[in-house]
């Protein structure tokens, strides 16, 4: 598969159960609800602490729109 190749992607998808849809259907979701910018900083930041053990970070959180 090409790299951004929707169709070849969404057939593949088509190929699976239902049960194995609705697994990936929560895991995209679950991303989606992450993918606010306080969250994506607070990624970043965990990841810095895991990798450079640096614990006095402060970690930012989505705002209310």
């Amino acid at each position: 598969m090409k790299k951004r190749d929707a169709v070849s992607l969404f057939r593949a998808l088509l190929t699976l159960s239902e049960a194995q849809q609705a697994e990936i259907e929560t895991e995209l979701q679950q991303i989606d609800g992450m993918a606010c910018q306080g969250n994506i900083i607070a990624l970043i930041e965990e990841n810095v602490r895991r990798t450079f053990g640096m614990a006095n970070i402060t970690t930012a959180h989505c705002l209310p729109e």
